[in-house]
């Protein structure tokens, strides 16, 4: 089908803009409409069956020190894709992964690529009620995950451990045909935090995750020398960048095991340890660490804005750092630019194969300088929500500017933003409630809705606080007339419900919420959270390491005293930054 004259789907007004800015705005600043060299038809079973004829015997995943080879790794995903396969899994199927990074997560994301499946990551601290909640939002056909993990789990799909020698059992191996599956068939779907108080699943094409690995390899130049780290959860699309600048390469994986992704400020120097040469991370991870990592040579940013002074720390000749920019939505990145001291922050240009606009409220093009909300195009689009058809006619829209069979569609990223005068884009910060935290992306109705599920409760709001540096979720509530708030609860609730990540550090009651004159929550006047001074220090029955324990953690949990029994991570929603 023939593509539509830009000029005459335009919206009224467009053509008023500037001929050279117009020019500008659809053209370079853009970015290249189509490059055939990385739209292949291929899909990441085959980019990764590649690397293995070509990088058998090198380290493919380095995990705790034990190294796995390209060999080992596929011959442990042929398996798993052999079991998928004979159980009648395969093209158009969804296969839950519930497992932590490290070798036996990988060997069953790529036995689901293998068999033709697409994969649904899920983090492993996700609450089973979570999990499930998952499940059925997408219709997960099977989900693999460690033995005691899967215990217990009311899920309507099987539940299947792929380590369990017993899983063979009833099930002879099954020959894989040549191809599985093809580009435009689902690689992965990730979940991400939904307005409406439930997850939205953003599916992925292998043509789209095969663009940015090829797209990937010609920016940043990533060989078999390379060492990457692995520090994103599987269930963050984060993670996609990582795994492929690795396998795609012949590069070695080194995986973020627990006791690394704990470290804190010593993370850094534990990875010039380990060797680690390309580095992706979100800027508040880097903004703790004091050491220097010699061995980096590419340190990726993402996630959040990234600000001036830490590309003045960490820049030094031979290090190139890079600022990427990208909703999971069109997959992991859209715009990337070069970081240098002295040099404006902003997140660059499109990607190759792919196309940015700036437009006003009545879908015009911004003239240059002129904030407007961010739309995307290109092959990295997802097709929509998985079952969601009015949130995806609502986020994903037709392009008036179309100019090519990849540009037909745009993505409304919810970001304001303007063009510079150099063709980057400065981001400007959100449109709506959403925020990035530590690089995770948390609508804050989701959380005021999940909050809103307690009978006590009659109102609520969330928002992002600073503090010292660092970031932290708080949340207000209006108790119902003549019920009284109990925080504690509260809190135990929504981690049986969210993610660690969207569960306030607090909870504060008030009497009622500020709003607009529209009567809309006015989130810049609720108060600061309240300090809650530290209990009376309880010295009786402890040990003096206990004692000094209490008070640290008390203190950096904003007065409450936790018990004895209550876990630092799960329990207290505490994180790697404190």
């Amino acid at each position: 089908m023939a593509s539509p004259d830009p000029h005459a789907s335009q919206p009224p007004g467009a053509a008023q803009l500037d001929p050279r800015e117009r020019a500008l705005l659809l053209g370079p600043f853009s970015g290249p409409a189509h490059d055939p060299d990385l739209s292949r038809g291929e899909t990441l079973a085959q980019i990764f069956a590649e690397t293995v004829l070509r990088h058998a015997d090198r380290p493919a995943v380095e995990e705790a020190g034990h190294r796995s080879s390209y060999a080992d790794l596929d011959g442990r995903a042929q398996r798993i894709a052999r079991l998928l396969w004979a159980r009648g899994l395969g093209r158009g199927s969804l296969v839950g992964l519930w497992f932590p990074r490290g070798l036996d997560a990988y060997a069953a994301l790529l036995g689901i690529l293998k068999a033709g499946a697409a994969y649904v990551p899920l983090d492993p601290d996700l609450p089973p009620a979570r999990v499930c909640q998952v499940a059925a939002e997408c219709g997960m056909d099977l989900l693999l995950a460690p033995g005691p993990a899967g215990l217990g789990l009311d899920i309507a799909c099987p539940v299947l451990d792929p380590r369990d020698p017993v899983a063979d059992l009833g099930h002879p191996a099954a020959s894989l045909p040549e191809d599985t599956c093809g580009p435009d068939d689902l690689a992965y779907v990730i979940f991400t935090s939904g307005s409406t108080g439930t997850p939205k699943g953003v599916p992925i094409t292998h043509a789209s995750a095969c663009t940015l690995v090829r797209a990937e390899q010609r920016l940043f130049g990533v060989g078999p020398e390379d060492r990457v780290f692995q520090g994103f959860s599987l269930a963050f699309d984060a993670s996609v960048e990582e795994l492929w600048l690795a396998w795609a390469s012949g590069a070695c994986l080194v995986v973020g095991t627990q006791s690394l992704m704990q470290a804190g400020p010593d993370l850094a120097r534990r990875l010039a340890e380990a060797g680690v040469t390309v580095w992706s991370t979100v800027p508040t991870l880097l903004g703790i660490q004091g050491d220097p990592v010699p061995s980096l040579r590419l340190l990726i940013l993402g996630g959040e804005a990234c600000p001036a002074d830490l590309v003045a720390r960490w820049w030094r000749p031979g290090l190139r750092m890079v600022n990427t920019y990208g909703p999971t939505e069109a997959t992991v990145i859209a715009t990337w630019t070069d970081l240098l001291p002295g040099r404006p922050v902003t997140i660059g240009r499109a990607m190759p194969n792919a196309r940015v606009y700036v437009l006003d409220e009545q879908g015009r093009l911004c003239p240059l300088g002129v904030p407007g909300e961010l739309h995307l195009s290109g092959i990295g689009l997802s097709p929509g929500y998985l079952g969601r058809p009015e949130l995806t006619a609502e986020r994903f829209i037709a392009n008036p500017y179309a100019d090519g069979p990849c540009t037909q569609r745009l993505y409304r990223t919810g970001d304001r933003v303007r063009f510079n005068d150099s063709g980057e884009l400065e981001f400007l910060g959100r449109l709506d409630s959403q925020v990035k935290l530590r690089g995770f992306r948390i609508e804050l109705e989701e959380v005021e809705a999940s909050l809103r599920l307690d009978p006590s409760v009659l109102a609520a709001a969330v928002t992002l606080w600073q503090q010292e540096g660092l970031e932290r979720l708080v949340a207000y509530v209006v108790p119902r007339p003549g019920g009284i708030v109990d925080a504690t609860d509260l809190l135990r609730g929504l981690r049986e419900r969210l993610p660690s990540y969207m569960v306030p550090s607090s909870i504060d009651g008030l009497a009622s919420l500020p709003t607009l004159a529209s009567g809309k929550l006015d989130r810049q006047r609720l108060p600061p959270p309240r300090h809650r001074p530290a209990p009376a220090p309880r010295s009786e029955g402890l040990t003096p390491r206990q004692q000094r324990l209490l008070d640290h953690w008390t203190q950096l949990f904003q007065g409450r005293a936790p018990g004895l029994d209550e876990d630092f991570f799960k329990d207290l929603g505490g994180h790697s930054l404190l």
